[in-house]
């Protein structure tokens, strides 16, 4: 009797130390940590190519139909097509001479807010933002990003564990 406890209690202990992480977004989804609030980009989202052979790569989402909806756009700009990678800005040098770099625009004010209250990528450099596509096919993109973004009249958005699952459109 005491052999077939210890073993039930093994094979418990087994089972619930072996829980399966799942760290997958849901598709058409953005998701990211912006000043500490966990916020899901869930409604207006969509992903699309441009550009000759792929080369730029627009994402766009919202958190709600509200007026007053946060809007998140991710941009990646590249002298070859957009790939698997990481694309960090400040920029770096593509084999053509172009230059390479992600660019990450926030609104919490709606999607009509003016550019004085937009979030965005810090050219200066002194903020970097990272964006990493780690899978990509015609038809999904999925990867993760990272920033702290400067407003025009002053402030900063830092945004973390940002992470995309998106159905690319024509």
């Amino acid at each position: 009797m005491k052999k077939i406890l210890i073993l039930s209690a093994f094979i418990l202990f087994i089972f619930t130390s072996c829980k399966k992480k799942n760290d997958v977004v849901p598709v058409n989804t953005i998701s990211a940590t912006v000043d500490g609030a966990h916020l899901s980009f869930n409604t207006s989202v969509y992903a699309k190519f441009g550009g000759n052979s792929n080369s730029t790569l627009s994402i766009y989402g919202v958190t709600s139909s509200a007026s007053d909806a946060q809007t998140i756009t991710i941009g990646v700009f590249s002298d070859k097509a957009i790939a698997i990678g990481t694309y960090t800005y400040p920029s770096i040098t593509g084999s053509s001479g172009l230059t390479e770099y992600p660019f990450i625009v926030y609104s919490d004010k709606g999607p009509t807010a003016s550019s004085s209250f937009l979030f965005v990528t810090d050219n200066t450099a002194a903020n970097p933002t990272t964006v990493t596509i780690t899978s990509i096919n015609s038809t999904n993109i999925q990867g993760t990003f990272t920033c702290t973004l400067i407003r025009q009249i002053g402030g900063t958005k830092t945004i973390t564990n940002g992470k995309f699952n998106i159905n690319i459109s024509n």
